[in-house]
């Protein structure tokens, strides 16, 4: 079931496998430090799975999505982001999407868990990580008021020790 939640449970997954006995063999890994490299969600999902595993090093996000915020918004019923839920929801699962059906489980998933998924929660379990983190100046999926700059404040305020930010002059897509 796509949802926030099992996305995460599939990078700790990941995780597992490549520190187990047979990845380690099959692909001569050994302990090298796991960097964890995200897009949009998957950088919401990189940085919230990160937190509190000490066999990830670090993580690269680009243009990162906070989905506890999308989760309170979408319990939000005055939100001013419904035309912009709604498309997301027609584009991935709607009948033409990629999974069709599965908004209502995917939203009620981030409702959920709003707490636990988002970003400025989730900052101090990031501390002891490298962190590069890649915002766009004309993100309008994932604006910087919302997602990025809620993050880059709680990791400063907290003195993060290996938090380096830069703002990308494009939109969501880097182009």
């Amino acid at each position: 079931t796509y949802t926030f939640s099992n996305s995460v449970a599939d990078l700790r997954a990941a995780v597992d496998y490549l520190r187990s006995p047979e990845a380690k063999s099959r692909f001569g890994l050994g302990e090298a430090p796991i960097v964890l490299f995200g897009y949009s969600m998957g950088s919401a999902v990189a940085l919230v799975g990160a937190g509190g595993d000490d066999r990830v090093a670090g993580v690269v996000a680009l243009a990162p999505c906070d989905h506890g915020y999308f989760g309170r918004e979408i319990a939000n019923p005055q939100t001013h982001l419904k035309p912009f839920l709604a498309a997301v929801a027609d584009s991935i699962f709607g009948p033409k999407g990629a999974v069709p059906g599965g908004w209502p489980v995917f939203s009620a998933d981030l409702v959920a868990n709003q707490a636990k998924v988002g970003f400025p929660q989730n900052a101090r379990a990031l501390q002891n990580k490298a962190l590069l983190i890649f915002g766009a100046l004309d993100d309008e999926t994932c604006p910087l008021e919302d997602h990025f700059f809620p993050l880059y404040r709680t990791l400063q305020g907290a003195k993060h020790p290996r938090l380096q930010a830069r703002v990308l002059t494009t939109g969501h897509s880097l182009d």
